[in-house]
């Protein structure tokens, strides 16, 4: 067995919770090192790993407290719980990470957690970072100075990019030798505007095929102009995306106007007058005037009772009436809800399916009937595109939209269920939206050519 047999393997020994974890815990140390590389490019001090790698999970045993930076990554997928220890304990007896605990002020102590080599290899192997860079061949450049070579070949025709001073990673491309930029003063607010020089234009065009493949989440532009990706793709996805949010919310605002109506009667404002003085305590000559004065409060509340019980009622009355159009409006935008779910869900797998096989994305965007699915909840088989990494992810992404064998599939009947099988549903469709976005897919399919 090889090692990516057993990363893919010791991936597949994990539960959805577990993996979920780890996922979240890959791609905070993914972003700190992106951040760590972003200093050195900018011309400041990346700190060694042995320090970076170590990320906060936060404070433990401090419940309504502060919370930590994994703390809030975990909270806002909805991870965050009390079984959070055991899923640590259990990730570290696989030998994904390693924590260490630290003294705390108002809490039992502060846990840091670290992902191991082999956790990041079990992560990749789950497809959670599918355009992971490849390793460069002889003569190409990393996947941070060709990121930034791509920004002077795009701002080449457009006046150079700007920089205000050049130093760290910039200093690669121009002090190399042959170098591939220069700087030249620049008459603004920036310090040098950045050009390829001929040297560097060659290597874009020599080795752009190469960077594509090695570096896949570089959306790089083709040396000869050639359309390396229909943009209309990602456009008609992403509006298949927002037409989604855009009918969630109007259920939402739905739910919460009738939230408010149900709590409206609570508002209403109780008057009550003073109670009766007691005849013992007024003076025998001042009796007369308290009991016409008690009378005539009494008279008065009962006028201020009945005037509160009629509005009351009218309230009630206009809350209903309010109340039936928000029903009413809520179980209209159901079905147009569940539709654009399907639409947007079925679009981004058959764009997925086209690309792996090698067809037109346009036509399979247009080619989708969502009144073809007849039952709710349904979640279409993950696409498969032969790249063990991205096939995965694609299996995780579909278990966790629902798309686990079930029986007695049934139509949802409350809001809050279609609500959160339609958030799963939109949630799968946008992994395979990111995939493809911009050709991504397409670089990582180069991949599997010889």
């Amino acid at each position: 067995m090889t090692s990516a047999d057993r990363a893919l393997a010791a991936w597949q020994a994990l539960n959805e919770r577990q993996q979920q974890y780890l996922g979240v815990i890959y791609r905070a140390d993914q972003d700190t090192e992106a951040a760590e590389r972003g200093a050195w490019a900018a011309g400041g001090r990346s700190r060694p790993a042995a320090e970076w790698r170590w990320m906060p999970y936060g404070p433990v045993g401090n419940a309504g407290g502060a919370t930590g930076p994994l703390q809030q990554l975990l909270a806002a997928k909805d991870l965050r719980d009390q079984g959070a220890g055991a899923t640590f304990t259990t990730l570290e007896k696989a030998k994904l990470i390693i924590t260490r605990s630290g003294p705390a002020v108002f809490a039992d102590y502060h846990l840091d957690v670290q992902i191991t080599a082999w956790g990041r290899q079990v992560a990749r192997a789950g497809g959670v970072d599918p355009a992971r860079a490849l390793a460069p061949r002889r003569g190409m450049l990393s996947e941070g100075l060709w990121a930034m070579l791509v920004k002077v070949w795009v701002a080449d025709d457009n006046g150079g990019h700007p920089v205000y001073y050049l130093s760290g990673a910039w200093e690669r491309l121009t002090n190399r030798t042959p170098p591939f930029a220069e700087a030249r003063n620049a008459e603004s607010r920036f310090g040098y505007l950045l050009h390829l020089t001929e040297e560097g234009r060659q290597h874009y065009r020599d080795r752009w095929a190469d960077y594509a493949r090695s570096y896949a989440a570089i959306d790089a532009p083709h040396p000869d102009g050639a359309e390396v990706w229909p943009a209309q793709v990602d456009q008609g996805l992403a509006v298949l995306g927002e037409r989604c949010a855009q009918l969630r919310g109007y259920i939402t605002t739905a739910a919460s106007g009738l939230e408010q109506l149900a709590s409206l009667a609570e508002h209403v404002p109780a008057i009550t007058l003073p109670p009766p003085t007691p005849a013992k305590e007024v003076p025998a000559s001042a009796r007369a005037g308290v009991i016409r004065r008690d009378r005539a409060a009494a008279a008065c509340q009962r006028a201020i009772d009945r005037a509160a019980a009629r509005y009351a009622a009218a309230l009630e009355q206009a809350a209903g009436t309010y109340r039936e159009a928000l029903v009413a409006h809520q179980v209209e935008m159901e079905e147009p809800y569940r539709q654009a779910c399907l639409h947007y869900v079925l679009a981004a797998a058959a764009v997925v399916q086209a690309v792996a096989d090698g067809r037109d994305p346009i036509a399979a965007l247009d080619d989708v009937d969502p009144a073809s699915v007849t039952v709710w909840p349904w979640v279409p088989t993950p696409p498969v595109t032969g790249l063990v990494s991205v096939d995965s992810g694609l299996q995780s992404a579909y278990v966790r939209a629902g798309g686990k064998p079930a029986r007695g599939r049934r139509k949802a009947v409350h809001s809050a269920d279609l609500l959160r099988e339609g958030a799963q549903l939109t949630g799968y469709a946008a992994v395979m939206a990111e995939l493809v976005g911009g050709g991504q897919l397409g670089r990582l399919l180069l991949r599997k050519a010889p």
